[in-house]
């Protein structure tokens, strides 16, 4: 059982941050990125320009938005503000929507606002037992907030009058009280936290809009698929992801720019992963170095492209634009190949999948370019699907530890003296499938001999490579004796 926390703690009298905020938009954004580091270890640490990022509403939920400098975000009800504002500023901080007018998309100031620190509540001797939920204890009405609010009340202020005009507020346990405050805080403040646009954020986000777009894969059952694969730098991966490329991009962010990625997809140009090109906190080095991709087609070892591209113009005469296409479909086609010969020269560390496809139909597609001790994760939203795959491993030689969970996670409020589990919570997450592939002692004995042999014959194509490049360097270098003294005193013998 996996236990899931979460602080729910209130937000304080907010802390005016007008300087850095005035530093930042004096300076321009792009001053502002430039003094401070955009990445920390490949991740982003300051919020950037023109990059999906994801914010935090007081209502739990996600909103993503893209920054644009010189434009307004606007977060509806919550009020908008100007990206300049928020613009190399760091993530994790919560900001409140000073001023403005939301109906007229008029942008209020941001101001910094500090968590404050949770203590201890002191026990009183009030009850709840007198308290009765029939609408006549609050004074004041839906229009007399309503006008409230054009007269420009602030959020903190408003929350103070409801507590006023609330005649069974004291009756109230000092619990009560705390849940009460949070409630209209989160109804009358507008508050929004910036959030890393990174893999479990953006599973959570589609996860509560659209659970079904990424086949119920929640935030902690994505956490199971990567620590069962055993994700780690260096090592080569298979993934088939038909999750919009949420997999991908968090199989991407373990392996940190090291190893090697093939997503296989059934499209033959590069499958659209919209969620993939959202992962803001991905570096384009890890990407470009680390991801390939094939299709389905290009997994048959006799498979040959239709049209290859010829390796040079043989008329000469393509304009410029027709030479760069043509190197573009060059490299293209280079790559590819590149990728296949990977694939088909085995040792791959991990198979994961998350997609519409028929789960051992794959899998015995792929098993051949599986190593020893090869991890094999299979999510699906269904049970059947993978309990069939277990029992058919289960009966095979050279599958150990096949098992099929149903990942469950609890939220827990920790607040001190009223940590409890949250009353509402995620049904189901969907079932995982994994499995350990292993080989007989003869098979993997063969194994070993070819992996040395190849390892050898690299080593030695490496040294012969150095060593040609050492014989060039020498024959450039001048001669020492020749030049170690001007001509005019050298000595004629």
């Amino acid at each position: 059982m996996e236990v899931q926390t979460a602080a729910t703690g209130t937000a304080s009298q907010p802390t005016s941050a007008s300087a850095v905020l005035a530093s930042s938009s004096s300076a321009g954004p792009s001053s502002a990125l430039e003094s401070s580091p955009t990445t920390a270890f490949g991740h982003l640490s300051m919020i950037p320009a023109n990059l999906p990022i994801v914010l935090r509403l007081p209502s739990t939920k996600h909103k993503p938005v893209t920054l644009t400098p010189g434009r307004t975000v606007s977060l509806g009800k919550f009020g908008a503000f100007r990206a300049d504002d928020l613009i190399g500023m760091p993530f994790g901080q919560t900001y409140e929507i000073v001023g403005g007018n939301p109906q007229k998309n008029k942008a209020g100031d941001l101001r910094m606002v500090a968590n404050k620190t949770l203590a201890e509540l002191e026990e009183t001797d009030a009850t709840n037992e007198n308290i009765n939920d029939d609408g006549e204890s609050q004074k004041l009405t839906y229009v007399d907030i309503r006008e409230l609010k054009a007269a420009g009340l602030e959020g903190r202020e408003l929350v103070e009058r409801t507590l006023q005009s609330n005649k069974n507020f004291e009756a109230r346990t000092v619990y009560s009280q705390d849940k009460f405050i949070s409630r209209k805080e989160a109804k009358h403040m507008k508050l929004f936290t910036p959030l890393h646009p990174d893999p479990a954020t953006l599973c959570a986000f589609h996860f509560e809009r659209a659970p079904e777009k990424i086949r119920y894969l929640r935030p902690d059952a994505l956490a199971h698929c990567l620590a069962y694969g055993s994700i780690r730098p260096g090592g080569k991966y298979i993934v088939v992801d038909g999750v919009g490329g949420l997999l991908a991009g968090a199989v991407l962010e373990r392996l940190g720019g090291e190893g090697r990625l093939l997503v296989i997809n059934d499209a033959d140009s590069p499958p659209a992963f919209d969620i993939f090109n959202t992962i803001s906190s991905l570096p384009k080095s890890w990407i470009d170095d680390t991801l390939r991709i094939i299709h389905w087609a290009a997994t048959e070892p006799d498979w040959q492209p239709i049209n290859v591209p010829p390796t040079q113009d043989p008329t000469r005469t393509l304009i410029e634009r027709d030479r760069n296409r043509l190197k573009k479909r060059r490299t293209a086609h280079e790559t590819l190949q590149a990728a296949r010969a990977e694939l088909f020269a085995g040792f791959i560390d991990g198979f994961l999948m998350v997609g519409n496809f028929e789960p051992l139909a794959v899998l015995e597609r792929l098993q051949g370019y599986l190593a020893g001790s090869a991890k094999v994760v299979l999510h699906s939203p269904y049970q059947q699907p993978l309990i069939e795959v277990q029992a058919e491993l289960r009966k095979r030689d050279g599958w150990l530890h096949v098992e099929v969970v149903e990942p469950w996670a609890r939220r827990y409020q920790v607040l001190p003296g009223r940590t409890h589990p949250e009353m509402v919570t995620s049904a189901t997450a969907g079932y995982i499938l994994s499995a350990i592939k292993v080989f007989d002692p003869a098979t993997a004995e063969s194994l070993a001999v070819a992996h040395r042999k190849e390892r050898e014959a690299q080593q030695a194509a490496s040294a012969a490579t150095t060593a040609v490049e050492t014989t060039a360097v020498r024959r450039e270098a001048p001669d020492n004796d020749s030049s170690a003294e001007p001509d005019s005193k050298r000595v004629k013998v």
